[in-house]
Protein backbone atom coordinates (compact mmCIF):
# COMPACT_ATOMS: atom_id res chain seq x y z
CA UNK A 1 0.00 0.00 0.00
CA UNK A 2 1.28 3.39 -0.94
CA UNK A 3 0.72 5.94 1.42
CA UNK A 4 2.34 9.46 2.52
CA UNK A 5 5.02 9.76 5.36
CA UNK A 6 4.49 12.15 7.86
CA UNK A 7 6.88 13.75 10.84
CA UNK A 8 8.18 11.62 12.82
CA UNK A 9 5.49 13.22 16.04
CA UNK A 10 2.58 12.82 13.64
CA UNK A 11 3.68 9.41 11.92
CA UNK A 12 1.09 7.62 14.48
CA UNK A 13 -1.95 9.50 12.55
CA UNK A 14 -0.91 7.48 9.28
CA UNK A 15 -4.06 5.55 8.45
CA UNK A 16 -5.94 8.57 8.60
CA UNK A 17 -4.18 9.52 5.04
CA UNK A 18 -4.33 6.23 2.90
CA UNK A 19 -7.61 6.97 1.44
CA UNK A 20 -6.18 10.50 -0.05
CA UNK A 21 -3.56 8.85 -2.62
CA UNK A 22 -4.41 8.12 -6.07
CA UNK A 23 -2.37 5.70 -7.28
CA UNK A 24 -2.97 6.43 -10.73
CA UNK A 25 -2.23 10.18 -10.89
CA UNK A 26 0.28 10.40 -8.23
CA UNK A 27 -1.60 13.14 -6.29
CA UNK A 28 -2.44 13.66 -3.13
CA UNK A 29 -6.18 16.24 -2.30
CA UNK A 30 -5.70 17.62 1.39
CA UNK A 31 -8.94 17.21 2.90
CA UNK A 32 -7.45 17.58 6.34
CA UNK A 33 -4.80 20.25 7.62
CA UNK A 34 -1.36 18.41 7.72
CA UNK A 35 1.95 18.42 7.40
CA UNK A 36 2.28 16.25 4.77
CA UNK A 37 6.09 15.17 3.51
CA UNK A 38 6.76 14.89 -0.03
CA UNK A 39 7.50 11.28 -0.29
CA UNK A 40 6.01 8.00 -0.97
CA UNK A 41 6.37 4.81 1.38
CA UNK A 42 5.74 1.56 1.30
CA UNK A 43 4.27 -0.36 5.10
CA UNK A 44 5.60 -3.42 5.89
CA UNK A 45 3.16 -6.08 6.95
CA UNK A 46 5.77 -8.55 9.10
CA UNK A 47 5.54 -7.82 12.17
CA UNK A 48 2.81 -5.64 12.24
CA UNK A 49 0.94 -7.27 15.83
CA UNK A 50 4.71 -6.33 18.02
CA UNK A 51 7.04 -3.58 15.67
CA UNK A 52 5.97 -0.27 15.50
CA UNK A 53 4.67 1.35 12.33
CA UNK A 54 7.45 3.79 12.29
CA UNK A 55 10.04 1.09 12.11
CA UNK A 56 7.97 -0.80 9.43
CA UNK A 57 8.27 2.18 6.59
CA UNK A 58 10.28 1.70 3.73
CA UNK A 59 10.96 5.04 1.51
CA UNK A 60 10.49 4.65 -2.11
CA UNK A 61 11.88 7.87 -4.11
CA UNK A 62 8.72 8.15 -6.17
CA UNK A 63 7.27 12.02 -6.23
CA UNK A 64 3.59 13.00 -5.75
CA UNK A 65 1.99 16.20 -6.34
CA UNK A 66 0.19 17.31 -3.68
CA UNK A 67 -2.73 19.79 -3.99
CA UNK A 68 -5.55 21.54 -1.66
CA UNK A 69 -9.16 20.27 -1.72
CA UNK A 70 -10.22 23.89 -2.85
CA UNK A 71 -8.92 27.09 -4.31
CA UNK A 72 -11.08 30.28 -3.39
CA UNK A 73 -10.78 33.23 -5.31
CA UNK A 74 -11.65 36.68 -3.74
CA UNK A 75 -11.48 40.01 -5.50
CA UNK A 76 -11.84 43.86 -5.27
CA UNK A 77 -12.64 46.26 -8.21
CA UNK A 78 -12.67 49.98 -8.47
CA UNK A 79 -12.68 52.88 -11.06
CA UNK A 80 -11.55 56.54 -9.98
CA UNK A 81 -14.99 58.01 -10.58
CA UNK A 82 -16.54 55.05 -8.22
CA UNK A 83 -19.23 54.88 -10.58
CA UNK A 84 -19.38 52.28 -13.83
CA UNK A 85 -17.91 55.18 -15.90
CA UNK A 86 -14.69 56.11 -17.25
CA UNK A 87 -12.97 58.50 -19.35
CA UNK A 88 -10.33 57.99 -21.97
CA UNK A 89 -7.04 59.62 -21.51
CA UNK A 90 -7.06 59.02 -18.13
CA UNK A 91 -4.12 56.71 -17.37
CA UNK A 92 -5.33 53.50 -15.30
CA UNK A 93 -8.31 54.08 -14.28
CA UNK A 94 -9.97 50.83 -13.58
CA UNK A 95 -8.46 48.20 -11.19
CA UNK A 96 -9.23 44.79 -10.24
CA UNK A 97 -7.26 42.70 -7.79
CA UNK A 98 -7.61 38.89 -6.53
CA UNK A 99 -6.06 36.70 -4.21
CA UNK A 100 -6.23 32.78 -4.01
CA UNK A 101 -7.04 30.88 -1.02
CA UNK A 102 -6.11 27.21 -0.53
CA UNK A 103 -8.49 25.17 1.60
CA UNK A 104 -9.54 22.61 3.00
CA UNK A 105 -12.36 19.77 2.97
CA UNK A 106 -13.67 22.22 6.02
CA UNK A 107 -13.38 24.86 4.18
CA UNK A 108 -10.48 25.70 6.66
CA UNK A 109 -7.37 27.44 5.33
CA UNK A 110 -4.23 25.80 4.12
CA UNK A 111 -1.58 27.72 5.76
CA UNK A 112 1.47 25.93 5.28
CA UNK A 113 0.48 25.14 1.31
CA UNK A 114 3.32 27.57 0.90
CA UNK A 115 5.41 25.18 2.32
CA UNK A 116 7.93 23.10 0.12
CA UNK A 117 6.38 19.91 0.79
CA UNK A 118 3.32 21.92 -0.62
CA UNK A 119 4.69 23.17 -3.70
CA UNK A 120 2.47 23.58 -6.63
CA UNK A 121 1.86 26.25 -8.83
CA UNK A 122 -1.98 27.94 -9.58
CA UNK A 123 -3.38 28.73 -12.77
CA UNK A 124 -5.84 31.43 -13.08
CA UNK A 125 -7.88 33.20 -15.54
CA UNK A 126 -9.42 36.72 -15.54
CA UNK A 127 -12.14 37.46 -18.73
CA UNK A 128 -13.30 39.98 -20.12
CA UNK A 129 -15.14 41.46 -22.87
CA UNK A 130 -14.96 44.25 -25.17
CA UNK A 131 -17.82 46.06 -27.65
CA UNK A 132 -16.91 48.96 -29.54
CA UNK A 133 -19.20 50.65 -31.64
CA UNK A 134 -17.62 52.33 -34.27
CA UNK A 135 -15.64 51.54 -36.54
CA UNK A 136 -11.55 53.00 -35.50
CA UNK A 137 -9.03 51.24 -34.31
CA UNK A 138 -8.61 51.31 -30.64
CA UNK A 139 -6.33 49.57 -27.91
CA UNK A 140 -7.03 49.13 -24.54
CA UNK A 141 -3.50 48.88 -22.84
CA UNK A 142 -3.46 47.52 -19.20
CA UNK A 143 -1.02 46.65 -16.79
CA UNK A 144 -0.66 42.68 -15.51
CA UNK A 145 -0.06 42.23 -12.64
CA UNK A 146 1.07 39.07 -10.45
CA UNK A 147 3.62 37.34 -8.31
CA UNK A 148 5.01 40.70 -7.03
CA UNK A 149 6.31 41.82 -10.77
CA UNK A 150 4.32 44.03 -13.36
CA UNK A 151 4.08 44.01 -17.30
CA UNK A 152 2.33 46.29 -20.00
CA UNK A 153 0.51 44.71 -22.50
CA UNK A 154 -2.21 45.45 -25.01
CA UNK A 155 -5.47 44.43 -27.09
CA UNK A 156 -7.06 45.38 -29.93
CA UNK A 157 -10.50 46.46 -29.10
CA UNK A 158 -13.17 44.46 -30.65
CA UNK A 159 -16.82 42.54 -29.86
CA UNK A 160 -15.36 39.54 -28.16
CA UNK A 161 -14.44 38.18 -25.35
CA UNK A 162 -10.44 37.78 -24.05
CA UNK A 163 -8.68 36.20 -21.46
CA UNK A 164 -5.90 36.76 -19.08
CA UNK A 165 -3.68 34.16 -18.17
CA UNK A 166 -1.79 33.71 -14.52
CA UNK A 167 0.23 31.48 -13.36
CA UNK A 168 0.66 32.48 -9.50
CA UNK A 169 3.59 30.84 -8.12
CA UNK A 170 4.09 28.47 -4.99
CA UNK A 171 6.24 30.81 -3.73
CA UNK A 172 3.53 33.65 -3.60
CA UNK A 173 1.11 31.86 -1.33
CA UNK A 174 1.75 32.79 2.40
CA UNK A 175 -0.43 31.25 5.31
CA UNK A 176 -2.31 29.42 2.60
CA UNK A 177 -3.21 33.17 0.94
CA UNK A 178 -1.76 34.32 -2.58
CA UNK A 179 -0.13 37.57 -3.18
CA UNK A 180 -2.41 39.95 -5.32
CA UNK A 181 -2.80 39.17 -9.18
CA UNK A 182 -5.09 41.60 -11.54
CA UNK A 183 -5.02 44.17 -14.17
CA UNK A 184 -5.15 48.42 -14.29
CA UNK A 185 -6.93 49.40 -17.78
CA UNK A 186 -6.21 52.39 -19.69
CA UNK A 187 -7.87 53.87 -23.46
CA UNK A 188 -5.70 56.33 -25.09
CA UNK A 189 -7.64 59.46 -26.38
CA UNK A 190 -7.31 60.58 -29.88
CA UNK A 191 -7.12 64.10 -28.95
CA UNK A 192 -9.07 65.05 -32.08
CA UNK A 193 -11.14 62.03 -33.48
CA UNK A 194 -14.05 61.36 -30.73
CA UNK A 195 -15.39 58.19 -30.93
CA UNK A 196 -18.84 56.59 -29.54
CA UNK A 197 -18.28 54.99 -26.05
CA UNK A 198 -16.39 51.90 -25.27
CA UNK A 199 -18.45 48.55 -23.01
CA UNK A 200 -16.02 46.52 -21.21
CA UNK A 201 -17.51 43.85 -18.68
CA UNK A 202 -14.95 42.16 -16.59
CA UNK A 203 -16.86 38.35 -16.37
CA UNK A 204 -15.10 36.21 -13.94
CA UNK A 205 -11.64 35.20 -12.14
CA UNK A 206 -11.42 31.71 -11.76
CA UNK A 207 -8.58 29.14 -11.12
CA UNK A 208 -8.42 26.31 -13.45
CA UNK A 209 -6.32 23.75 -11.72
CA UNK A 210 -7.31 20.03 -12.48
CA UNK A 211 -8.61 17.90 -9.44
CA UNK A 212 -9.60 20.82 -7.46
CA UNK A 213 -12.67 22.42 -6.73
CA UNK A 214 -12.45 25.75 -8.22
CA UNK A 215 -14.12 28.32 -6.45
CA UNK A 216 -13.95 31.30 -9.26
CA UNK A 217 -15.51 34.60 -8.92
CA UNK A 218 -18.19 36.21 -10.70
CA UNK A 219 -17.24 39.81 -11.36
CA UNK A 220 -19.47 41.45 -13.77
CA UNK A 221 -18.60 44.68 -13.81
CA UNK A 222 -19.79 46.89 -16.46
CA UNK A 223 -17.90 49.69 -17.35
CA UNK A 224 -18.21 52.40 -20.05
CA UNK A 225 -15.49 54.28 -20.96
CA UNK A 226 -16.57 57.98 -22.43
CA UNK A 227 -14.70 60.57 -25.12
CA UNK A 228 -15.14 64.01 -22.98
CA UNK A 229 -14.13 67.29 -23.54
CA UNK A 230 -15.15 70.47 -21.97
CA UNK A 231 -17.09 73.21 -23.53
CA UNK A 232 -16.34 76.98 -23.03
CA UNK A 233 -18.53 80.14 -22.86
CA UNK A 234 -17.71 83.89 -22.93
CA UNK A 235 -19.04 86.36 -20.47
CA UNK A 236 -19.93 89.77 -21.82
CA UNK A 237 -21.57 91.58 -19.22
CA UNK A 238 -22.70 94.91 -17.63
CA UNK A 239 -22.74 93.32 -14.09
CA UNK A 240 -19.38 93.91 -11.67
CA UNK A 241 -20.17 90.37 -9.89
CA UNK A 242 -21.52 87.36 -12.91
CA UNK A 243 -20.54 83.86 -13.61
CA UNK A 244 -20.74 81.57 -15.92
CA UNK A 245 -21.61 78.12 -16.82
CA UNK A 246 -19.13 75.80 -18.34
CA UNK A 247 -20.19 72.28 -19.57
CA UNK A 248 -18.47 68.61 -19.54
CA UNK A 249 -19.27 66.83 -22.32
CA UNK A 250 -19.17 62.83 -23.75
CA UNK A 251 -19.54 62.06 -27.21
CA UNK A 252 -22.17 59.33 -28.51
CA UNK A 253 -22.77 59.76 -32.09
CA UNK A 254 -24.35 56.06 -32.28
CA UNK A 255 -26.58 56.44 -29.22
CA UNK A 256 -24.81 53.20 -27.71
CA UNK A 257 -24.83 53.86 -24.13
CA UNK A 258 -26.13 50.25 -22.69
CA UNK A 259 -27.06 52.25 -19.38
CA UNK A 260 -29.54 55.16 -21.29
CA UNK A 261 -27.98 57.23 -19.25
CA UNK A 262 -28.75 60.61 -21.20
CA UNK A 263 -31.77 62.01 -22.45
CA UNK A 264 -32.68 64.16 -25.42
CA UNK A 265 -32.52 67.53 -23.31
CA UNK A 266 -28.64 66.42 -22.34
CA UNK A 267 -27.45 67.09 -26.03
CA UNK A 268 -25.85 70.28 -25.58
CA UNK A 269 -24.27 70.33 -29.39
CA UNK A 270 -25.49 67.49 -31.56
CA UNK A 271 -23.99 64.05 -30.58
CA UNK A 272 -22.55 65.85 -27.46
CA UNK A 273 -24.49 65.21 -24.02
CA UNK A 274 -24.03 66.87 -20.60
CA UNK A 275 -22.33 64.17 -18.59
CA UNK A 276 -24.52 65.24 -14.76
CA UNK A 277 -22.31 62.56 -13.17
CA UNK A 278 -19.63 64.44 -13.57
CA UNK A 279 -17.63 66.67 -10.50
CA UNK A 280 -14.26 66.70 -12.22
CA UNK A 281 -12.01 69.30 -9.98
CA UNK A 282 -10.16 72.01 -11.75
CA UNK A 283 -6.51 72.36 -11.42
CA UNK A 284 -5.91 75.95 -12.04
CA UNK A 285 -6.77 79.48 -13.47
CA UNK A 286 -6.33 82.56 -13.84
CA UNK A 287 -7.42 85.51 -16.31
CA UNK A 288 -4.48 87.13 -18.41
CA UNK A 289 -4.62 90.39 -20.39
CA UNK A 290 -4.80 88.04 -23.87
CA UNK A 291 -5.07 84.37 -25.02
CA UNK A 292 -1.28 83.51 -24.35
CA UNK A 293 -0.32 82.81 -20.93
CA UNK A 294 2.93 85.35 -20.67
CA UNK A 295 0.64 88.09 -21.33
CA UNK A 296 0.20 90.49 -18.19
CA UNK A 297 -1.83 89.12 -15.41
CA UNK A 298 -4.97 90.72 -13.97
CA UNK A 299 -5.53 90.25 -10.31
CA UNK A 300 -9.31 90.07 -10.11
CA UNK A 301 -11.64 88.36 -8.02
CA UNK A 302 -12.31 84.72 -9.32
CA UNK A 303 -14.39 81.96 -7.90
CA UNK A 304 -15.17 78.23 -9.44
CA UNK A 305 -17.04 75.10 -8.38
CA UNK A 306 -17.90 71.97 -10.11
CA UNK A 307 -20.88 69.50 -9.34
CA UNK A 308 -23.25 67.52 -11.97
CA UNK A 309 -21.24 68.38 -15.36
CA UNK A 310 -21.02 71.97 -14.63
CA UNK A 311 -17.86 74.06 -14.17
CA UNK A 312 -18.90 77.14 -12.93
CA UNK A 313 -17.11 80.40 -12.83
CA UNK A 314 -18.18 83.56 -10.62
CA UNK A 315 -16.02 86.73 -11.03
CA UNK A 316 -16.38 89.97 -8.90
CA UNK A 317 -14.80 93.08 -11.02
CA UNK A 318 -13.53 94.73 -7.88
CA UNK A 319 -10.51 96.27 -9.63
CA UNK A 320 -9.84 100.10 -9.29
CA UNK A 321 -10.75 100.71 -12.35
CA UNK A 322 -13.19 97.58 -13.42
CA UNK A 323 -11.33 95.45 -15.57
CA UNK A 324 -13.25 95.60 -18.85
CA UNK A 325 -11.35 92.42 -20.81
CA UNK A 326 -9.30 89.50 -20.10
CA UNK A 327 -8.85 85.93 -20.94
CA UNK A 328 -9.52 83.62 -18.06
CA UNK A 329 -6.87 80.31 -18.86
CA UNK A 330 -8.16 77.49 -17.71
CA UNK A 331 -5.74 74.12 -16.56
CA UNK A 332 -7.46 71.06 -16.49
CA UNK A 333 -6.72 67.46 -16.46
CA UNK A 334 -5.55 66.24 -19.53
CA UNK A 335 -8.38 63.54 -20.11
CA UNK A 336 -10.46 66.46 -20.69
CA UNK A 337 -8.55 67.76 -23.85
CA UNK A 338 -10.07 68.24 -27.32
CA UNK A 339 -8.74 69.46 -30.00
CA UNK A 340 -9.58 69.88 -33.54
CA UNK A 341 -6.88 71.55 -34.63
CA UNK A 342 -4.91 68.36 -33.04
CA UNK A 343 -2.92 70.97 -31.18
CA UNK A 344 -1.33 68.56 -28.11
CA UNK A 345 -2.46 69.81 -24.40
CA UNK A 346 0.03 72.65 -23.20
CA UNK A 347 -0.05 75.33 -20.06
CA UNK A 348 3.02 76.40 -20.05
CA UNK A 349 3.46 79.64 -19.66
CA UNK A 350 4.05 80.61 -23.37
CA UNK A 351 1.23 78.48 -24.21
CA UNK A 352 -2.32 80.25 -25.97
CA UNK A 353 -5.77 79.13 -26.03
CA UNK A 354 -5.06 76.96 -28.90
CA UNK A 355 -3.13 74.45 -26.53
CA UNK A 356 -5.79 74.93 -23.56
CA UNK A 357 -9.07 75.42 -22.41
CA UNK A 358 -10.28 79.72 -21.70
CA UNK A 359 -13.21 81.89 -21.84
CA UNK A 360 -13.25 85.94 -22.90
CA UNK A 361 -14.09 87.86 -20.08
CA UNK A 362 -15.93 91.32 -21.48
CA UNK A 363 -17.25 94.13 -19.13
CA UNK A 364 -18.96 97.30 -20.01
CA UNK A 365 -19.62 99.35 -17.16
CA UNK A 366 -23.24 101.22 -16.60
CA UNK A 367 -25.86 100.27 -19.33
CA UNK A 368 -25.61 101.05 -22.97
CA UNK A 369 -28.12 100.01 -26.06
CA UNK A 370 -25.73 98.48 -27.86
CA UNK A 371 -22.01 96.49 -27.77
CA UNK A 372 -19.63 94.58 -29.74
CA UNK A 373 -17.42 91.78 -28.50
CA UNK A 374 -15.00 90.34 -30.42
CA UNK A 375 -13.24 86.87 -30.17
CA UNK A 376 -9.78 88.10 -29.58
CA UNK A 377 -6.90 86.25 -30.42
CA UNK A 378 -8.45 82.28 -30.05
CA UNK A 379 -11.38 80.99 -32.11
CA UNK A 380 -14.66 82.59 -30.77
CA UNK A 381 -17.86 84.02 -32.10
CA UNK A 382 -18.93 87.31 -32.59
CA UNK A 383 -21.70 88.38 -29.70
CA UNK A 384 -23.75 90.96 -30.22
CA UNK A 385 -26.00 93.10 -27.93
CA UNK A 386 -29.07 95.16 -28.29
CA UNK A 387 -30.34 95.68 -25.02
CA UNK A 388 -28.80 96.31 -21.44
CA UNK A 389 -29.26 93.18 -19.99
CA UNK A 390 -26.26 90.72 -19.04
CA UNK A 391 -24.96 88.67 -21.68
CA UNK A 392 -23.40 85.02 -22.12
CA UNK A 393 -21.43 84.62 -25.36
CA UNK A 394 -21.42 81.20 -26.47
CA UNK A 395 -17.88 80.46 -28.06
CA UNK A 396 -17.06 77.79 -31.43
CA UNK A 397 -15.92 74.99 -29.63
CA UNK A 398 -13.01 73.57 -30.75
Amino acid sequence: MQSVVYDEDDVERFLDVQDMIDETSDRIILDKLLHVQNKISIIANIDSDDTPIQDRVIYSTKEIEVLPYKLKVDIQSQTSTNKNWLYEGEEFNYTIKANITALNKNEEVLENFDKDEYSTDVNATLKIELKLADSDDKNLTYIKFSNNQTANNQIKISNKEYEINYTIKDSNFSKGVSTIFGIKTYIKKDISTPNSPIQMRVVEVNTTNKNVENVGKKVDDNITYYYPKLATNDIVTIEKTDEINHTILVYDKNKTDANARFSKEDEILIDWYLNKQDNTQIISYEMREGSIRDTKKIDIDISQTSANGYINFKIDNNTTPPTKKGVVHIDTPLYLWYSKYNKKYDYSDSSSCIAHYCFRYDYTEGSSNSYDVGSGHFKGSETNSSDDSSRHGVKLYR
